[in-house]
């Protein structure tokens, strides 16, 4: 017994334009894939500037934002973390300039 199974002229020809098919989409899901790999290439770049850019504002010993503490109580039953992106959500404060303002209470410093 034989497992091949019988197909009409339409069905075949669906199958064959679908098999023929598949190089072109292949060519285009490359193209694209390059294309975000490159990006992806340019954005981790600009990551490093700002990581560096960010370890030495955190070190800093004016700013202090290393003595940022964000599971501190901000005031109430609020922690400074909530704190600090109700700023940036409110008032489109900068992250570092809001967790100044939030170390303004005593609260939100590590001692």
């Amino acid at each position: 017994s034989s497992d091949l199974k019988f197909m009409t002229i339409t069905e075949y020809e669906s199958k064959r334009k679908e098999i023929d098919s598949v190089a072109e989409k292949i060519a285009k899901n490359e193209e694209v894939l390059e294309k975000r790999t490159e990006e992806a290439e340019v954005k981790k770049k600009e990551v490093e500037g700002i990581r560096e850019e960010y370890e030495k504002l955190m070190g800093n010993p004016l700013l202090q934002l290393d003595s940022y503490c964000g599971g501190c109580i901000w005031g109430g039953k609020t922690r400074c973390d909530t704190r600090v992106q109700f700023l940036k959500d409110t008032y489109n404060t900068r992250p570092i300039q809001a967790k100044l303002s939030a170390m303004e209470k005593e609260s939100c410093v590590k001692k």
